[in-house]
């Protein structure tokens, strides 16, 4: 599998995570999916399953948006990391 399938796959494991964009020119990728993500432990638990791909990395920002899908609002976050190999 190549770099940007191994980090997206990693990070979709993760329990509340819906979507994955991974940039590997940029070295980032962008999380979308629950709101435990932002936290502390649910960025932990991204961060772990970078490591785990062979990647080291950080949070560069951890956003909040609501969005409207076919009912109640529900809370995305939206977690953007660095990963030099």
């Amino acid at each position: 599998m190549a770099c940007p399938g191994r980090v997206s796959s990693a990070l979709r494991k993760v329990k509340g995570v819906t979507s994955v964009e991974v940039s590997f020119a940029k070295k980032s990728a962008t999380v979308l999916g629950e709101r435990r993500l932002c936290a502390s432990s649910g960025q932990q638990d991204l961060l772990q399953a970078l490591r785990k791909a062979g990647y080291s990395g950080k949070v560069l920002s951890a956003k909040t948006s609501r969005k409207q899908v076919n009912g109640p609002p529900q809370s995305s976050r939206l977690p953007h990391f660095y990963f030099p190999r």
